[in-house]
């Protein structure tokens, strides 16, 4: 595993921060062969030594997240689940979607080109469903590009070792505190999700953020941060 960048606006007494490329990502080994993201995240946390920690997780990061709580519940002190992909979360059929929506999932998912392709996930994920194509532009569209082009040339995830569809039915055996943010214009049944997760983790608050759609972190960074310090200083409030 390699580690990437995540930018926090720095303030006194930021929390410490570490990202690393899932396999398939970055300079992470590609998946040509199984590879078991739970077991590699346990292995980047023992590595760091820091104790309890705090796990960030983006669409299916965010269900290695929790597949990691259901582990490892010692090892985890809080969740942040972003627009959170679930295993065994419930998904309707490709029929329906409306037929708009239905056309841009099956351009983001069928396309093989790795350029096309990368752009129609782009139009789909960045984007959402619910907006405009072009709503994001600049560095940040640039951003989202690169990561799912590099993604696709290594081949994809499809046939990574996911975390076991059961995560979803053991949702209640969470313990850490958490905090779920969906972005409103992302596919309807994501954000549906994220506020049926909220109601069976004990304890976990959610919000819809109608301003975004599925990768929170790279069109609102700075209000990820603040998240990030909201779940920090929820599970460690002042004396």
């Amino acid at each position: 595993m390699t580690a990437s960048p995540f930018t926090m606006p720095s303030t006194v007494g930021a929390p410490r921060l570490v990202a690393y490329d899932r396999r398939g990502y970055g300079a992470s080994a590609s998946l040509h062969s199984a590879a078991d993201h739970v077991a590699d995240l346990k292995q980047a946390v023992d590595t760091l030594g820091v104790g309890r920690v705090f796990l960030v997780g983006n669409s299916a990061g965010a269900g290695i997240a929790c597949q990691f709580a259901l582990h490892w519940p010692d090892d985890v002190a809080g969740l942040l689940l972003l627009a959170p992909a679930v295993p065994g979360a419930p998904a309707p059929e490709m029929a329906a979607f409306p037929p708009a929506q239905r056309q841009l999932i099956q351009r983001a998912l069928e396309t093989r080109e790795a350029e096309t392709g990368a752009s129609a996930e782009v139009r789909l994920w960045l984007d959402g469903a619910a907006a405009n194509g072009g709503r994001v532009g600049g560095s940040i569209r640039r951003a989202a590009y690169d990561l799912i082009l590099d993604n696709r040339r290594q081949g994809g995830i499809e046939d990574a070792n996911d975390p076991p569809a059961d995560t979803w039915e053991r949702l209640d055996e969470i313990t850490a505190a958490v905090r779920i943010v969906a972005g409103g214009m992302d596919l309807d049944f994501i954000t549906h999700n994220a506020t049926t997760m909220a109601s069976r983790i004990v304890g976990a608050r959610s919000e819809t953020w109608p301003d975004a759609a599925h990768l929170l972190p790279l069109e609102h960074p700075a209000r990820v941060a603040s998240a990030i310090r909201a779940l920090i200083a929820a599970a460690h409030p002042d004396p």
